[in-house]
Parts: structure tokens; C-alpha cells; sequence
């Protein structure tokens, strides 16, 4: 009879008591673990390089045999990140699981949900059951879905113990927090870390790049994220980072661990390294399912062919020409900035990845006589709000933002979303498009529109115009329609 093995785990690794067997080892070393996307073009990974000396190609003295896979597993100590136990035991079923510290109890929905300023939807009940049945997970739920609500039912549950509340940007560090609080009707006062504020409560919200400088500068929430007894992260996209992963590594206390996300798809295929900080995925809900149950707000997803002309050079040199300086797609935009406005669907949210396209374009809605101004990740959080204010009580139409609006802005209002950027990032894409799908009672929104541009560029604007294409069509499926460079729609 095999005797049992067994697997030990804190808040963040887990390890096998004994080393399982060879075949288990390299079954555990191969699967736990992803190819690294354009890890073949990384000087490691190569064994011949070209010298621009000789002009010959000559042995790479770096070449390591690398293979391009980040494995998770460590062969020296049987251990991996706390996330991936479930993958671990389907490799190793004989095996125990015995965790180094206890975890806290969670509240049910029933005992607070009555004292909460809204009745949770279907899919936020069901979101909090199947995350507060376990220990680690991560749910996968549309942009402008009600996360806020969710996040405040899981801080309920555990309001009797120390805990972190992390979100990515200055911006959502201060409307999480009043979020909550409005949401739980006072009976949450919660701390703030971050953006220059050190008010540490027993449920704190913070930025994840404050942690991580306060890490290593040694501070005192170092001490602090030792203590804490859970840690409900929002936006946990961003999970493959090295803050996340230290501050994942610091929260040694931490048994309970929550993510939340509109996409956990990643570019760079580390989808992995998000599991193992927080936990699998447990529950997703489709946006096209919540269109219809009237929770989103019903969108009108165009796609502008545009034609830029001849454009040619490198990436960036293509982008400057074909994008954020070429006078006759930022006159598109500012074209569709008018329809919007006629048909009664402002305000309107134009987002772009450059500063300087951002200040091109202002200036072009400027010129022609419309109120606006450009935000950027260099502007303060007071003129951000500022910008916004403006926009909900119509001074402005239309408001011009980088990607620091990509996540988590909450302006229900908002009307039209117009990409004015030609990235291939699905998740940005996404939650771009989340900017307009949330409802708001106070104007009667039920309907958003979304606008994109299907660049005709052939190097690479094409190819990744395509890219969010497909996203749309995925995401959004019944709800897109294309035009061509004329402005006709297409099949008709």
C-alpha cells in the first residue's frame, strides 16, 4: 500500500512534505509552469547571435539551453505558489493537504446582506458564494458589473479581522473607499495606503505600487501586511507583476485571498503566475448574458475602417503617422464626437495610449469649438476629478484620457467610449469598452456606444485592429456592426 504524502501550506506556498516520485517531479516541474510569449527572441534563448563586429553569426557566450518556460514549481524545495494546489493535486492525488495556519471564518451572505444600500444581482450573490466556499480564488465578471458591491460583501464577511483591499491606481484607491463605505452604509470605515495617505485600519485599501515602494523601502506596512488575515485584490490582471508578487510573498498571514477581473486573458501567457498569487478560477459571467438581464447598459459597438494612407519606418514611427498626428483620423474622431452629440449621446469619453495624441486631439475639439481638455497619468488626482466634474455637469462634452481611465473609473453617465488608440491588449480593450456600460439611474442611461478604428495598415496596425475586433465580436456578440472607409455599413 503507497503511503500518503502530504502537502503543507501557509498564505503563499505550498510544499510537499516528502519529494514525490521521479515521473511526479517532471509531470510538476513541466505543468506547472508557461512559455514565456517572445521568450525565443531573448539572447539567452539563443545559441548563435549575430555579431555586428564581424557581421558573422558567432556563439552566444549567455546561451543557458533556456527554453523559454517560466517553471513554478522549485525541484529544490517541492514547493510552488499557494494557487496552484488544485493543479499539484491532480498530478499527486494520493496526497493530504494540511495547511500551517488557520484561516479566518467568512460571514454568510444572509446575515448582512438586509443592511446593505443595494440588493446584490444574481451574479454578484453568486460570485460571493463561490469565492467565500474556498480559501483562494478568482472571479472573471464584465467591466461595470458591480465588482464595488461584491468587493464590499466580501469585506462584510470579514469585517471582524485585519485585511487589505488592493486596487491598481490612485484613482480607485479613493473611490474604493467611499465606494464601500456608501455601499455598507457606514459600518465599514476603512483605512487608506497610498497616493501619499498612511491611515492604516483593520481593513485598509491601497495601492499595489505604494505597497510594493513601502516594501522595499522597509516602512511600516511591512509589519502590518504580516498581520493581515485576508487580501481581496481587485483588477487581478495585473497579478504576473513583481509588486504583485511581492506583496503576495509579504502578506504571510494572509489564508484567505480573493481576485477579481474582467479578463484574465493575457498577452504574455502568465495567466499562471495570476492563479498561483491568488487562486483558480472559480466563476465567470459572460457580459452579453448581463446586457440582456438589463444589469449593463445595452451597447452599439461600431468599427470605423479607416485608411491612413501611405505610412511606413518602425512601430512607432507608423503609429505617429497613421495615428496620433494623421489630421484625417483625429477629424474621424472629432467627427464622431458630433454624431454622438446629435444623437443624444454624450457625454462623450475619448481615451488614447500618448500624451502628446491626447493634447493633439484636444486641441483639434478646441479649434472647433468644443469645450474639453486632455488627462494624463502626470496630472494630479484633483485635477483628474476636477476634469470629470466638469464633465458630468456638461461644461465639458467630451473629455480626452490616457490609459490611467482604462480601469476601474466609475462615471455611469458617460454615454459614448471612443478608442482613439490602435493598441492589441485584449484586456484594454475590454475595459475601455467597460467605461460605457455601466447604467445610471440618476440620467436614465440604458444604452452606451462604443467606437473603434479597423486601421488599414498592413505592417501592423491591421493586424492588431483585428486583434480588438475579434474581442468585440467575442465579447460582445449581436452588438457589433463595421462601416467601411466610406462610412457605409457593411452587408448592406
Amino acid at each position: 500500500m503507497t503511503s500518503q504524502n502530504i502537502i503543507l501550506f501557509d498564505a503563499s506556498t505550498a510544499r510537499y512534505a516528502q519529494s514525490p516520485g521521479p515521473k511526479e517531479i517532471d509531470e510538476l516541474y513541466n505543468k506547472l509552469a508557461y512559455e514565456i510569449a517572445g521568450a525565443e527572441h531573448a539572447p539567452q534563448a539563443k545559441k548563435f547571435i549575430f555579431d555586428p563586429r564581424t557581421r558573422k553569426m558567432v556563439y552566444n557566450r549567455k546561451y543557458t539551453g533556456w527554453d523559454g518556460i517560466k517553471r513554478l514549481y522549485d525541484r529544490k524545495t517541492d514547493s510552488f505558489p499557494i494557487g496552484l494546489i488544485h493543479r499539484a493535486i491532480e498530478i499527486t492525488p494520493n496526497v493530504i493537504v494540511k495547511p500551517l495556519i488557520k484561516a479566518i471564518p467568512r460571514q454568510p451572505l444572509e446575515t448582512f446582506e438586509s443592511t446593505l444600500l443595494y440588493t446584490p444581482h444574481r451574479h454578484q450573490k453568486k460570485a460571493f458564494e463561490m469565492l467565500t466556499t474556498r480559501g483562494h480564488a478568482m472571479v472573471e465578471l464584465p467591466t461595470a458589473s458591480g465588482k464595488s458591491l461584491i468587493i464590499a460583501m466580501l469585506a462584510m464577511s470579514m469585517k471582524d479581522h485585519i485585511g487589505i483591499i488592493t486596487v491598481p491606481s490612485q484613482y480607485l484607491l479613493h473611490q474604493t473607499k467611499a465606494d464601500i463605505e456608501k455601499l455598507t452604509q457606514g459600518q465599514l470605515e476603512l483605512g487608506i495606503y497610498g497616493d501619499g495617505e498612511c491611515d492604516l485600519k483593520s481593513i485598509t485599501v491601497a495601492t499595489m505600487q505604494s505597497l510594493y515602494s513601502g516594501i522595499q523601502s522597509r516602512g511600516e506596512i511591512v509589519a502590518w501586511l504580516a498581520e493581515c488575515d485576508f487580501w481581496v485584490a481587485d483588477e487581478t490582471h495585473g497579478a504576473a507583476a513583481d509588486s504583485w508578487q511581492e506583496v503576495s510573498h509579504n502578506l504571510s498571514k494572509a489564508m484567505v485571498r480573493y481576485g477579481l477581473t474582467a479578463t484574465c486573458r493575457r498577452e504574455d501567457g502568465s495567466e499562471l503566475l495570476l492563479e498561483g498569487a491568488i487562486g483558480p478560477l472559480v466563476y465567470r459571467e459572460e457580459a452579453s448574458d448581463l446586457i440582456k438581464e438589463g444589469v449593463l447598459a445595452t451597447p452599439e459597438i461600431e468599427i470605423h475602417h479607416f485608411d491612413p494612407g501611405p505610412v511606413s519606418g518602425t512601430y512607432p514611427q507608423v503609429y505617429k503617422q497613421a495615428v496620433s498626428e494623421n489630421l484625417d483620423r483625429n477629424l474621424k474622431i472629432l467627427e464622431q464626437v458630433h454624431r454622438a452629440i446629435k444623437d443624444d449621446l454624450a457625454p462623450v469619453l475619448v481615451i488614447v495610449d500618448e500624451k502628446k495624441h491626447g493634447k493633439v486631439l484636444a486641441q483639434v475639439f478646441k479649434d472647433d469649438g468644443l469645450a474639453t481638455e486632455s488627462i494624463d497619468g502626470d496630472d494630479q488626482h484633483k485635477k483628474r476629478m476636477s476634469a470629470v466634474g466638469k464633465l458630468l455637469d456638461k461644461t465639458y462634452p467630451v473629455l480626452v484620457a490616457s490609459g490611467i481611465f482604462n480601469t476601474g473609473i466609475n462615471i455611469p453617465p458617460i454615454r459614448t467610449v471612443i478608442n482613439a488608440a490602435a493598441g492589441k491588449s485584449v484586456t484594454e480593450t475590454v475595459q475601455r469598452a467597460g467605461r460605457g456600460l455601466r447604467q445610471s439611474h440618476d440620467t436614465g442611461k440604458t444604452k452606451c456606444r462604443i467606437i473603434d478604428f479597423l486601421d488599414e495598415e498592413p505592417k501592423y496596425l491591421r493586424r492588431h485592429a483585428k486583434m480588438r475586433r475579434r474581442t468585440y465580436f467575442e465579447m460582445y456578440p449581436g452588438f457589433c456592426v463595421e462601416f467601411t472607409t466610406n462610412g457605409e455599413e457593411e452587408g448592406l
